[in-house]
């Protein structure tokens, strides 16, 4: 679905066209900064004009993640899911705290950088349609990976992660250099980050790529390269080039080590026990070899140093949707961080001088100083808005819909209507006589008195008065469900595919005790529900006990990522530790030990199919006479 219509006759309105324009050129010098005063509502439509005529890439920073994730899927409801929109959502780990992110959040995030580095000349042309990226500022605090690395530069060579037809190659040497961009050794690829390896065939799920690539080699040399499905492993289309991501936003291979030497000389242990000492000494000494992916989050003020505004070119622009709570968010989750260093600190668990994984407000602020931006404000009321107007609430009376929307097109308004109701609504207008258009996707303007029909959802409305000219609409008119029934249901895209384990859990058929799976941390106890959150933002979680009294906080729309425990005792399993790597070592014994199942298969089937059978004659005269005799 896209709404590239209304974006079309938007750019009729002479103020939000020179809005638009000014923004645009906002972009280009470093410091440059604008300000565009816009209604709530009418933010996504303002950023999908600005997108349309942007000429380099756009980040969006929101105050909060739930800002950004809406920001996100209404942006897409605009312009459509085959443009490059993207979420770069904050990881969920707090500081300081050892546990692997989520692995849909982590592709997330490295897809999100990995456009932003190709759109920013890091390494090669950029692409031709520049992507918009959103984030909450809990997300744009966060170091990480360096923007030519991100692109795929080796930072030590220079050399890029990109392999040809034709190339020749070692393969120990190649698979050296996936291991040190994060990707990592499975029998068979099933997810982003990771490749597989049998004889001259070589096959990796590159970050952000939708489909996994098989490498085939005769000799040394690569002879092709072919997109495939994972499940079928039949091919879909050929491609000349690989060119990798990074799969891991800490690469302790790729830091720059005298830095980390560095940070790690100054930390201080005097508070700390042995057990701590040791713990951390053990983990330094195979950082950069063969780390515990759940202390990766716990080392990344160690390991990088890059920040979110390195990503940002002379042609890029970062927005600031309502700077002042930009602001202040940012200085309260610096507060809530620091409160937490220094618990850990006193409690002997963290040493003095350990670096923070998020950059504070003022390194922020004078990082932004560099780069273009203008700050979009959105908290207003109806006489600082002089182009969008809030659109008439109807709260069920569709009557009224009806009778206005009949009046609209005697005076020639386009009408619009995003709606997950779209059948009921359509039969309705059409019973008061009102002429509708019901389609998938509005792609060219609305014509005037016409009164479209859309599925889908935006959380608000709005009415813009156009330029009288001839037969164009006079007025556009949006509404959502918000405004047609009061309440309306947020659409989620994801692009992210369904996982694949254990039995579905449905929310409503959980109850407490009883023991599910988390995909990335184990087997816990279900202990209820919660709802955190202040009341604009408030989220239900689940709440999963694990050993030792730890708890995890699992958002209700990350039950995907949890199935429930089928086990074949009756006593209750064991509950896995969190911080460690037992989930991975349990993880891995399954593997191999389906592997070995499924070895064990083919030798028999295999046996079977070249084993020599005994071969019978045909029915003699007695046979047949018995048969006869049941007749």
């Amino acid at each position: 679905m896209t709404l590239k219509g209304v974006l079309d006759l938007l750019d009729r309105h002479p103020e939000h066209r020179g809005n638009v324009d000014a923004s645009s050129k906002t972009s280009g010098k470093a410091g440059d900064e604008s300000g565009v005063t816009v209604r709530q509502g009418a933010r996504a439509a303002f950023l999908a004009s600005l997108w349309c005529r942007q000429n380099g890439p756009i980040l969006v920073v929101t105050p909060r993640p739930d800002d950004a994730r809406r920001l996100h899927d209404q942006l897409l409801t605009y312009l459509g899911e085959d443009q490059p929109i993207h979420l770069l959502p904050e990881p969920e780990v707090l500081p300081f705290e050892r546990l692997a992110v989520d692995s849909n959040t982590g592709n997330q995030r490295l897809t999100s950088l990995a456009v932003l580095a190709e759109a920013g000349n890091f390494a090669g042309p950029a692409p031709e349609v520049q992507p918009l990226v959103v984030c909450s500022v809990g997300s744009a605090l966060l170091y990480t990976l360096p923007p030519e690395l991100m692109a795929g530069v080796f930072p030590a060579t220079g050399e890029l992660s990109l392999w040809k037809k034709g190339d020749r190659v070692r393969i120990d040497a190649l698979l050296g250099q996936w291991l040190d961009l994060g990707y990592h050794h499975e029998p068979v690829v099933e997810a982003p980050g990771s490749f597989s390896h049998r004889g001259g065939i070589l096959d990796v799920y590159p970050t952000g790529s939708e489909w996994p690539l098989r490498i085939e080699l005769w000799d040394d040399e690569i002879d092709t390269i072919r997109y495939f499905d994972p499940v079928s492993q039949r091919s879909i289309r050929p491609t000349d080039e690989v060119r990798l991501a990074p799969a891991r936003e800490q690469l302790p291979s790729l830091a720059h080590q005298p830095t980390m030497e560095t940070r790690m000389d100054a930390l201080d242990y005097a508070k700390c026990g042995n057990e701590v000492r040791d713990r951390i000494a053990e983990e330094l000494s195979i950082l950069s070899t063969a780390p515990n992916p759940e202390s990766l989050s716990f080392y990344n003020g160690l390991v990088n140093e890059a920040h979110l505004m390195e990503y940002i070119g002379s042609n890029g622009l970062v927005v600031l949707e309502r700077y002042g709570r930009v602001e202040a968010e940012a200085l309260e989750l610096e507060e809530r961080f620091e409160r937490m260093r220094e618990a850990r600190e006193n409690r002997g668990e963290l040493p003095v001088n350990f670096p923070s994984p998020h950059m504070d407000w003022e390194t922020f602020s004078n990082r932004l100083s560099g780069v273009p931006q203008m700050q979009l404000q959105t908290w207003v009321g109806d006489d600082e808005d002089k182009i969008f107007k809030p659109s008439t609430p109807y709260y069920g009376k569709l009557e009224q819909l009806a009778s206005d929307t009949r009046r609209h097109q005697q005076a020639n308004y386009a009408v619009v209507a995003i709606t997950q109701h779209q059948r009921r609504v359509a039969e309705i207008l059409e019973q008061e006589g009102v002429g509708v258009t019901q389609m998938e996707s509005l792609d060219s303007a609305p014509s005037a008195g016409q009164v479209c029909l859309l599925p889908g959802a935006l959380r608000d409305g709005w009415t813009v008065e156009l330029p009288k000219d001839g037969s164009e609409a006079t007025t556009l008119v949006l509404l959502t469900d918000n405004e047609l029934f009061g309440t309306v249901k947020e659409q989620r895209y994801s692009r992210r595919r369904k996982a694949e384990h254990g039995p579905e859990v449905v929310l409503a058929d959980l109850v407490p005790g009883a023991h599910v799976v988390h995909i990335d941390h184990g087997v816990a106890r279900f202990a209820g529900t919660t709802r955190l959150g202040d009341d604009e933002d408030e989220k239900e979680y689940l709440i999963l006990e694990y050993a030792e009294n730890d708890k995890l906080y699992v958002p209700t729309d990350h039950l995907d990522r949890v199935s429930a425990y089928v086990g074949a005792q009756d006593q209750p399993p064991s509950l896995t530790r969190l911080s460690t790597a037992e989930w991975a070592r349990v993880k891995n014994k399954v593997k191999g030990a389906t592997r070995e199942m499924a070895q064990e298969l083919l030798r028999v089937n295999a046996a079977r199919a070249l084993a020599v059978g005994h071969e019978h004659g045909g029915d003699t005269v007695w046979q047949q006479e018995l048969e006869d005799s049941f007749s």
